[in-house]
């Protein structure tokens, strides 16, 4: 999304990101036994396939919201 973005800066920053936070995010997962990828993932490359710009926020906002609920079990 970056990349496409022309967004190098906020790359950086969320390739950072990831890097402390995707052992956390993977031991999470495997926690909840989840195997395949949510359904706000789906809704985002789904989006994502037909350019619907929207749509594609909607989802990712969803997946934030739905991953800091889970982080903080709200």
């Amino acid at each position: 999304l970056y990349l496409r973005a022309q967004a190098p800066a906020m790359l950086a920053l969320v390739e950072t990101v990831w890097l402390q936070l995707g052992p956390t995010m993977r031991s999470l997962y495997s926690q909840l036994q989840r195997r395949e990828a949510s359904h706000n993932h789906r809704l985002a490359i789904a989006a994502l396939k037909v350019g619907d710009e929207p749509s594609l926020k909607l989802a990712i906002r969803a997946d934030v919201t739905q991953g800091l609920r889970m982080l903080t079990n709200d």
